[in-house]
């Protein structure tokens, strides 16, 4: 991971996306999971309730980049 990157979170009914930026990149990407239709955090309840249900859940990741034209060439 990138020590200038800036990351911050987006959160919107039904996700919750985390978004990643280079420093002095026009670039952006961002990632959303859910877990069994619902969004699946980050922290340590998360990760508990992933081990309670010993992998019966169904994941779910979205990848999104975004780059304005110019940048993508």
């Amino acid at each position: 991971m990138n020590d200038d990157a800036r990351t911050f979170g987006v959160q919107a009914p039904g996700v919750a996306w985390q978004v990643h930026q280079v420093a002095g990149r026009s670039e952006l990407v961002a990632v959303a999971a859910w877990r069994d239709g619902a969004v699946a955090g980050d922290g340590l309840r998360s990760r508990a309730a992933q081990a309670l249900r010993c992998g019966t859940a169904r994941p779910m990741l979205a990848v999104v980049e975004l780059a304005p034209e110019d940048a993508a060439a």
